[in-house]
């Protein structure tokens, strides 16, 4: 069942905003806050759903504002309900990396995660997880929809850049099929080249090389899922630089930009940076960075 036949009841304003044309149609919930700072959230009661209703929070690690609407969303007569979460949260912990050896396995937790909203909603929409081995946790009972992400990017570089300049640049091997569906986007002759990766720990890149294409005069265009404390990215910027590369830009769904992100992107001066508006961290406009619309 495609998103755009849900009717989308959203908490608050700005996601509205964030999510306009998604759906059949969009409701902002009516709210009131305690004065422990507990927010109430309730379907206005005009809201009249005709069928299945997509509930969305205002951020991906509010679970409980999301339980919260998707409850509202069944006493007002939806038919279904389904989580439209756009930034998947929790699936950063996927690979055996230990900090000690008292770090705990994320999987017991997630696979809880995954219950707790198969007994709020049908079924979730979502923008390309991080990690399938995360979601193979979840009950069977709950299907995830992943909806498409990269024809938004494409559109938006093919706006910006002179594509007879671009090469494609995959950051390491779990990101080769998403660069080469991203170069059959933008164009049946965009070049392809690839990096390979070694860490030391989760955020933490050690080794980056170049082990295939030419980046020689070229405007590099690297591709991601995500940008989080951007240590791989820029990483990856100085591997192209240094094989030849005479600009540098970046596209990935899921802007995180946690943590030391934003002085490590001023630093590495990218010329453009792509992600999806999928409400994952923010938008620094200093940056260059632009946040493409969902």
């Amino acid at each position: 069942m495609p998103l755009n036949t849900f009717q989308l009841l959203v908490p608050d304003a700005a996601t509205a905003t964030r999510v306009q044309g998604l759906g059949q149609s969009v409701t902002v919930a009516l709210s009131r806050t305690f004065a422990d700072a507990e927010t109430q959230y309730a379907a206005p009661a005009a809201f009249r759903p005709r069928a299945a209703v997509a509930v969305v929070a205002g951020s991906p690690f509010n679970l409980l504002q999301l339980a919260q609407l998707a409850a509202s969303a069944r006493l007002a007569g939806a038919g279904e309900v389904w989580a439209f979460i756009p930034y998947l949260p929790f699936m950063r912990q996927d690979k055996p990396e230990s900090i000690t050896p008292h770090t705990p396995s994320a999987a017991p937790a997630f696979g809880v995660l995954g219950q707790q909203l198969a007994a709020c909603v049908t079924g979730v929409f979502t923008y390309m997880p991080h990690s399938a081995a995360g979601l193979a946790l979840w009950p069977a009972s709950l299907p995830v929809i992943e909806l498409p992400s990269l024809p938004q990017l494409a559109h938006a570089v093919q706006q910006t850049l002179a594509l007879d300049a671009v090469t494609i640049v995959a950051s390491d091997a779990g990101s080769s099929a998403r660069a080469q569906a991203f170069a059959a986007l933008l164009g049946p002759d965009i070049p392809l080249a690839h990096l390979a990766k070694n860490r030391t720990y989760p955020n933490e890149v050690a080794t980056m090389q170049l082990t295939h294409g030419t980046l020689t005069g070229r405007h590099a265009l690297l591709v991601d899922d995500m940008i989080d404390t951007a240590g791989t990215l820029v990483a990856a910027a100085a591997v192209c630089r240094a094989a030849g590369a005479t600009q540098v830009s970046a596209v990935a769904v899921h802007g995180v930009f946690s943590g030391p992100a934003p002085a490590r992107l001023a630093a590495a001066n990218f010329a453009n940076i792509w992600c999806l508006d999928t409400g994952a961290g923010h938008q620094y406009k200093s940056l260059n960075i632009t946040l493409v619309t969902l």
